[in-house]
């Protein structure tokens, strides 16, 4: 419980292993990310969001669950009032939104990504 009150009677090779230990996890984490950087052009994990995302929002796909999806939320909306049709409506609706990305694999082709 009382971590820092034990921390002066650590003796001084349990600093030392300790500084050992921050340099080298540093070195391994610089070596990482130059070797990286050398020998995988490709690897970037952003680039590789950002292609899918492209790749999915320019499609004709997208753009018809797009509509799809904005036409029935106006619906929705302005049937709110009607004896409660357009919030009925909105549970299947915010099933349809949420779940979208669930369709991303099949629209990009690599179901891997389920």
């Amino acid at each position: 419980r009382r971590f820092w009150d034990h921390v002066p009677s650590v003796p001084w090779y349990g600093w030392l292993l300790q500084a050992y230990w921050v340099i080298i996890t540093l070195a391994t984490w610089h070596f990482s990310i130059h070797f990286t950087a050398k020998h995988f052009d490709v690897f970037d994990p952003l680039k590789a969001y950002y292609w899918l995302w492209d790749r999915v929002t320019k499609g004709v796909i997208w753009r018809f669950y797009k509509m799809l999806l904005e036409k029935a939320t106006r619906f929705c909306y302005l049937t709110r009032n009607l004896c409660f049709i357009g919030e009925l409506l909105m549970f299947p609706m915010l099933g349809a939104w949420s779940g979208w990305p669930l369709l991303l694999p099949f629209v990009v082709g690599t179901l891997y990504l389920l």
